[in-house]
Protein backbone atom coordinates (compact mmCIF):
# COMPACT_ATOMS: atom_id res chain seq x y z
CA UNK A 1 0.00 0.00 0.00
CA UNK A 2 1.06 3.19 -0.47
CA UNK A 3 -0.61 6.11 1.40
CA UNK A 4 -0.31 10.25 0.83
CA UNK A 5 -2.06 12.69 2.90
CA UNK A 6 -5.22 14.27 1.09
CA UNK A 7 -7.07 17.85 1.92
CA UNK A 8 -10.27 16.30 2.38
CA UNK A 9 -11.82 14.80 5.72
CA UNK A 10 -11.89 11.08 4.64
CA UNK A 11 -9.53 8.44 2.97
CA UNK A 12 -9.88 7.13 -0.66
CA UNK A 13 -9.21 4.48 -1.93
CA UNK A 14 -6.81 3.35 -5.07
CA UNK A 15 -6.29 -0.09 -6.71
CA UNK A 16 -4.19 -1.37 -8.51
CA UNK A 17 -4.17 -5.37 -10.01
CA UNK A 18 -1.70 -5.74 -13.12
CA UNK A 19 -2.61 -8.66 -14.75
CA UNK A 20 0.98 -9.82 -14.70
CA UNK A 21 0.41 -9.51 -10.85
CA UNK A 22 -2.67 -11.39 -11.10
CA UNK A 23 -3.12 -13.58 -14.31
CA UNK A 24 -7.38 -14.51 -13.86
CA UNK A 25 -9.91 -11.72 -13.92
CA UNK A 26 -12.04 -13.58 -11.81
CA UNK A 27 -9.41 -13.50 -9.02
CA UNK A 28 -8.58 -10.27 -9.48
CA UNK A 29 -11.94 -9.26 -9.22
CA UNK A 30 -12.25 -11.20 -5.77
CA UNK A 31 -9.33 -9.59 -4.33
CA UNK A 32 -10.53 -5.99 -5.43
CA UNK A 33 -13.62 -6.75 -3.61
CA UNK A 34 -12.34 -7.94 -0.38
CA UNK A 35 -9.80 -4.83 -0.49
CA UNK A 36 -13.41 -2.61 -1.26
CA UNK A 37 -15.14 -3.82 1.81
CA UNK A 38 -11.91 -4.15 4.15
CA UNK A 39 -11.97 -0.16 3.64
CA UNK A 40 -15.44 0.47 3.84
CA UNK A 41 -15.55 -1.46 7.35
CA UNK A 42 -12.11 0.17 8.51
CA UNK A 43 -12.42 4.02 6.74
CA UNK A 44 -13.82 5.21 10.04
CA UNK A 45 -10.48 4.34 11.73
CA UNK A 46 -8.30 5.49 8.83
CA UNK A 47 -6.65 8.97 8.49
CA UNK A 48 -7.77 11.54 5.76
CA UNK A 49 -5.57 9.92 3.37
CA UNK A 50 -5.22 8.59 -0.53
CA UNK A 51 -4.11 4.51 -0.01
CA UNK A 52 -3.47 3.20 -3.06
CA UNK A 53 -3.04 -1.10 -3.07
CA UNK A 54 -1.15 -2.08 -5.11
CA UNK A 55 -1.23 -6.19 -5.95
CA UNK A 56 1.62 -8.49 -5.33
CA UNK A 57 2.52 -11.32 -6.93
CA UNK A 58 1.36 -14.66 -5.35
CA UNK A 59 -1.64 -12.71 -3.74
CA UNK A 60 -4.26 -14.38 -5.67
CA UNK A 61 -3.00 -17.90 -3.74
CA UNK A 62 -4.43 -16.69 -0.45
CA UNK A 63 -8.08 -17.95 0.66
CA UNK A 64 -10.51 -15.22 1.73
CA UNK A 65 -9.59 -15.34 5.49
CA UNK A 66 -5.81 -15.29 5.09
CA UNK A 67 -6.24 -11.72 2.73
CA UNK A 68 -8.87 -10.28 5.09
CA UNK A 69 -5.91 -10.98 7.93
CA UNK A 70 -3.20 -9.27 6.02
CA UNK A 71 -5.29 -6.77 5.13
CA UNK A 72 -6.34 -6.30 8.61
CA UNK A 73 -2.95 -6.06 9.96
CA UNK A 74 -2.36 -3.71 6.92
CA UNK A 75 -4.44 -1.40 8.20
CA UNK A 76 -3.55 -1.23 11.21
CA UNK A 77 0.22 -1.05 10.72
CA UNK A 78 -1.00 2.26 8.49
CA UNK A 79 -2.73 3.88 11.16
CA UNK A 80 0.21 3.65 13.22
CA UNK A 81 2.46 5.18 10.71
CA UNK A 82 0.42 7.50 8.93
CA UNK A 83 -0.12 9.26 12.82
CA UNK A 84 3.31 9.17 14.08
CA UNK A 85 4.50 10.82 11.06
CA UNK A 86 4.41 14.49 11.54
CA UNK A 87 2.02 16.49 9.19
CA UNK A 88 3.09 19.38 7.13
CA UNK A 89 1.79 22.38 8.45
CA UNK A 90 0.85 25.76 6.57
CA UNK A 91 2.01 28.92 7.72
CA UNK A 92 -0.74 30.91 5.94
CA UNK A 93 -4.65 29.55 4.48
CA UNK A 94 -3.52 30.38 0.97
CA UNK A 95 0.05 28.84 1.27
CA UNK A 96 0.72 25.31 -0.25
CA UNK A 97 2.01 23.06 2.12
CA UNK A 98 5.29 20.62 0.73
CA UNK A 99 3.83 17.18 -0.49
CA UNK A 100 4.02 14.37 1.46
CA UNK A 101 6.48 11.78 -0.74
CA UNK A 102 3.86 8.75 0.49
CA UNK A 103 4.59 5.89 3.19
CA UNK A 104 4.22 2.35 1.72
CA UNK A 105 2.65 -0.12 3.80
CA UNK A 106 3.77 -3.94 3.45
CA UNK A 107 1.09 -6.57 4.72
Amino acid sequence: MLIRANAGDVPRLGLVFARKKVRFAVERNRLKRLVRTSFRLHQHELPAADVVFVARQGLDQLDNAAFLALLEKAWQQLNRRFRASPKPVASHENSAAPADPGLPVRP
